[in-house]
């Protein structure tokens, strides 16, 4: 077995109403190409058949669910389901969007990436526009989300390219700092993470930029949230600039 696959990573994939969108095909096809990597679904309240394709996905042996019977948000939803995943003996928890617009495939590449870099506290992937790789963004979406990493990026104080992207893995060590409280927003947790790794004393930040992304339609994010994008981050820098 290579470097690369002992490094055994968890991922929370939070599932709201994705009945629809969750590629299922797919899913089975990574499941059966890695050996090494565990995922878990959260159902967050559900209203549709998300969680019956939960329960067939949970046949495979590295494949679990956590059911919320109550919809509590993808940050909430996020930080439960590492919470469940924490007891299990792998080196990196992280996340991924149910819609797989990051493809699974790209797990063996942050492997490499993970081996190649030694020591890692986050690897944020990003969601980098050049020559010979596929990143189908929203024009829209991707100007709005530019403006959003620059602020976020002078919040933090690094030179962050891209928070948003829906996947992420963290050194196991993080864990319990990223997760004892809940966040503050219920959508841009991922910059509250990074908050709270700095003030953790975590340095060894990566972002990766991903071959393949693709903006798949049904996004529960709303292009017209936007609008609330600026108090969200008034009450993220408020919290820890405060604290």
């Amino acid at each position: 077995m290579s470097s690369e696959q002992t490094v055994k990573i968890g991922l929370v994939i939070p599932c709201y109403n994705e009945a629809n969108r969750l590629p299922i095909g797919h899913i089975n096809q990574f499941l059966a190409s890695d050996p090494v990597t565990y995922l878990l679904f959260v159902n967050d309240g559900s209203r549709d058949q998300t969680l019956n394709k939960l329960k067939n996905l949970a046949e495979h042996e590295r494949v679990d669910f956590l059911d919320l019977k109550e919809n509590k948000g993808k940050a909430e939803a996020v930080r439960l389901g590492m919470i469940k995943m924490n007891h299990l003996e792998v080196d990196y928890l992280g996340f991924w969007d149910a819609d797989m617009a990051t493809p699974l495939t790209e797990v063996a590449e942050l492997r490499r990436f993970i081996t190649s870099k030694k020591e890692s506290d986050a690897i944020l992937c990003s969601r980098w526009l050049r020559l010979g790789f596929e990143i189908k963004r929203n024009p829209l979406r991707h100007y709005l989300g530019r403006v959003f990493a620059t602020v976020a990026s002078m919040m933090l104080k690094l030179p962050v390219y891209d928070t948003q992207c829906g996947a992420k893995l963290f050194n196991k060590e993080t864990i319990k700092a990223i997760t004892d409280n809940k966040f503050v927003s219920k959508w841009f947790f991922d910059i509250e993470i990074l908050f709270r790794l700095k003030q953790a004393g975590f340095k060894r930040f990566w972002e990766y930029p991903v071959q393949s992304w693709e903006d798949v339609k049904g996004s529960k994010l709303k292009i017209t949230d936007f609008i609330f994008v600026p108090i969200e981050l008034f009450k993220i820098n408020r919290h820890y600039n405060h604290d």
